[in-house]
């Protein structure tokens, strides 16, 4: 049981703290809605292309980790995000802050589930994109730093 809840709580650290970028044109919110649907799939390649380079590897090396052992589990295992909400903040040319207004983040696993409201949540509701290439992309230390092994 100990390990199911360390392994929730690091996926949705990682999740909240990785969202972001990769692509959207001037829509800082889209690339983050990109990222939760790639979390969601389970597919840390599109989940890392939507990271600034600084940390896309730790983001995709991080998540490979995470993954593979959530689908140890078997075909039971899921993730979903339900009516998520985003709001951009503080929006520069370069820079903007995307704050999750609304939605759940689900694990099921080994027949137990787990919601997250993902609104207000003061670790990882909050995230920091750049536009790096012409694209927004997420760049936030505290990200990398959760996901170094």
């Amino acid at each position: 049981m100990k390990v199911r809840w360390a392994l929730v709580s690091v996926m949705v650290l990682v999740l909240l703290l990785s969202a972001c970028g990769g692509g959207g044109g001037d829509d800082p919110a889209k690339p983050v809605k990109a990222f939760f649907d790639a979390f969601a799939a389970m597919d840390s390649g599109k989940a890392a292309d939507t990271v600034c380079e600084q940390y896309r590897d730790t983001v995709k090396s991080g998540l490979d980790a995470a993954f593979g052992f959530f689908k140890l589990a078997g075909e039971d295992a899921k993730i979903e995000v339900t009516g998520l909400k985003l709001k951009v903040e503080d929006k520069t040319d370069n820079e903007a802050t995307v704050v999750v207004t609304a939605g759940q983040l689900k694990f099921s696993l080994m027949g137990q589930e787990d919601v997250t409201d993902l609104a207000g949540d003061s670790e990882i509701g909050s995230v920091k994109v750049v536009k790096e290439g012409g694209k927004w992309l997420i760049c936030d230390p505290s990200m990398a730093e959760s996901l170094q092994q």
